[in-house]
């Protein structure tokens, strides 16, 4: 079964025409979010975690910071925090909920796992979504995803339909993050903002390379099927491109890399790294630093505006992960060297 995607470039020029932006809207929460800065989770708070002796002290340190019980509840906090701040600041509080959506579509695919495997999902799930939890462990459940949004509730009863034939997770994984990434499109439209909708363009080009490399090494004879499946609309490179791309590679000849050459006109630090056969760990790390610094370069220069709110937020994101990095990576032993390499770039 394929995933509906009629109507949705419809709806993302439509969203695109309801708002005409004005940066003077953005003063306040601009200044506010330069102000307060350092109390959130920071790139100072971060580098104190990096140079804690040990994980336990890295993680009393933002457990301390965000009053938590656990750093995974320190993280969740720090996130929720800064969606909660821009939105008591501006005067449409949900303009930004798009960004919200990639924790509803994690918590739909953990619950869709859980509810097959008969477990509880009630603790992993996260709190910085849009839909209440609850609602989304009950849908997993019974399978009735009327109560979801549109775009949620279509790919989780294809994905729990397939997943029910196949046992294989990618059968929930795949049509939810493309679902999701496409409706955070949509939203991206909705704010009126070149820079906003060029940032979710480039964040699916990342995901798409990204995809479609995994897709490459596992050397599937379904490998076409899956990526049309898979990968999103609405980036700069073609879908098509990169289904073709990876259906065309031959093994057998180490210069022969199409999908390198694909993305390497738009991309070229992107096509350089593929090329030099990186991890997919490697690779997954410079495809979000591409997003970042993306996204810091739009606003770098910039005292206000609606780019402000939305770089803080993701910028917020990501030193999130970077704490998860740095204690998994105090946790296994490693140098701080080593973790730093792991780490994604830091802005805010």
């Amino acid at each position: 079964m394929k995933i509906a995607i009629d109507g949705i470039k419809d709806k993302v020029k439509s969203a695109g025409a309801r708002l005409r932006v004005k940066d003077d809207d953005y003063i306040y929460v601009s200044s506010y979010l330069h102000a307060v800065e350092e109390k959130g989770l920071s790139s100072s708070l971060i580098s104190r975690m990096l140079d804690a002796e040990s994980a336990a002290a890295a993680e009393s340190i933002l457990k301390d910071a965000f009053h938590k019980d656990s750093a995974e509840a320190a993280c969740d906090a720090a996130v929720e925090i800064m969606f909660d701040t821009v939105a008591d600041c501006i005067d449409e509080p949900s303009l930004f909920d798009f960004l919200r959506y990639q924790y509803d579509a994690n918590n739909i695919k953990t619950a869709l796992k859980c509810a097959a495997r008969g477990i509880s999902a009630e603790d992993m799930m996260f709190s910085c979504g849009v839909v209440n939890a609850g609602t989304i462990l009950s849908a997993a459940e019974s399978g009735n995803f009327e109560n979801l949004p549109e775009w949620m509730a279509s790919s989780a009863a294809r994905a729990r339909e397939e997943f029910a034939k196949t046992g294989d997770p990618q059968e929930i994984d795949l049509p939810v993050d493309r679902a999701c990434l496409e409706a955070m499109a949509v939203g991206a439209a909705a704010t009126g903002d070149k820079f906003i909708k060029d940032a979710l363009a480039l964040r699916i080009d990342m995901v798409n390379i990204l995809t479609s490399e995994r897709v490459r090494r596992m050397s599937l004879s379904i490998a076409e099927g899956l990526l049309s499946e898979s990968l999103s609309s609405f980036g700069n490179i073609s879908r098509d491109m990169l289904v073709m791309s990876v259906c065309s590679h031959k093994e057998s000849g180490d210069d022969d890399m199409p999908l390198a050459t694909a993305v390497s006109e738009r991309y070229p630090v992107i096509s350089e790294l593929m090329r030099s056969k990186p991890t997919l760990s490697a690779l997954e790390r410079m495809t979000e630093n591409e997003y970042l610094n993306f996204v810091s370069a739009g606003v770098n220069e910039t005292l206000y505006g609606i780019g402000i709110p939305f770089a803080y937020i993701v910028g917020t994101e990501y030193n999130a992960k970077n704490a998860r990095i740095i204690i998994a990576g105090k946790r296994s032993g490693m140098s701080s060297d080593s973790i730093k390499e792991r780490m994604r770039i830091s802005y805010v």
